[in-house]
């Protein structure tokens, strides 16, 4: 008995180079990438998971997500693998301050469908935004600085007040306002050179006679706090 099966070849050579198409786009992503069926298996990685968690494909593939992250890691991500399998695409970023150097993630999850239209599993990309975090929190700490005096400014004043109100501080904090006498006179007959000389020396000579636990800030000019 003979039978044509051209058809059923072409679909299958067909399948197969849409699969190796798929897993080469996600070798060269700069992403994880990982899916993960609705049991809760891995069912593919690429090379970038492999190497963040320091894993091979056939120790991930095939296993559990508690048993690949372990079970601090699966519990912190169980929130989102519900949302995520109840319909949700879901966007989130995680830190991981133990890690050395720490690192974080931005990670989307987004769910897959059977042709019936039921969640079977969903898709994982997770993105390294350690060198962004490090950057955003540089250009962060610039903002709340006097370039000057290297003394927080209004702005990182703000920010130290709403963090030390938020933790309950408010009742033992107070406020010295402090003003240079005859600043404009020095700048005027001195130069400005000269004012912003007086302005770091006074600046350091201050810090010195703080406690721990205090705090001097450059308002503007030459008012100090």
């Amino acid at each position: 008995v003979m039978r044509d099966i051209s058809h059923a070849e072409q679909a299958r050579q067909e399948l197969l180079r849409q699969t190796n198409t798929l897993r080469s786009v996600t070798e060269v992503v700069p992403a994880q990438v990982a899916v993960v069926g609705a049991d809760l298996r891995y069912r593919f990685i690429n090379s970038a998971f492999e190497r963040w968690h320091g894993k091979r494909r056939d120790e991930v593939v095939g296993h559990l997500l508690h048993e690949v992250l372990g079970d601090a890691e699966h519990q912190r991500s169980l929130p989102m693998v519900q949302r995520v399998l109840a319909g949700e695409t879901v966007t989130f970023e995680k830190d991981f301050v133990h890690r050395t150097p720490a690192s974080h993630l931005s990670i989307h999850y987004m769910r897959l469908r059977t042709e019936s239209g039921e969640v079977d599993g969903f898709v994982a990309m997770a993105q390294d935004i350690t060198e962004h975090r490090q950057e955003a929190g540089r250009l962060l700490a610039l903002s709340q600085r006097d370039p000057l005096t290297g003394l927080l400014n209004r702005a990182g004043l703000d920010a130290y007040m709403q963090r030390s109100l938020a933790q309950g501080g408010g009742a033992n904090m107070a406020l010295l306002y402090i003003d240079l006498d005859h600043f404009k006179t020095i700048n005027d007959s001195l130069a400005h050179a000269t004012g912003d000389w007086l302005l770091q020396q006074a600046s350091t000579r201050l810090n010195q006679l703080l406690r721990r636990g205090d705090l001097l800030v450059r308002l503007a000019g030459d008012a100090l706090v």
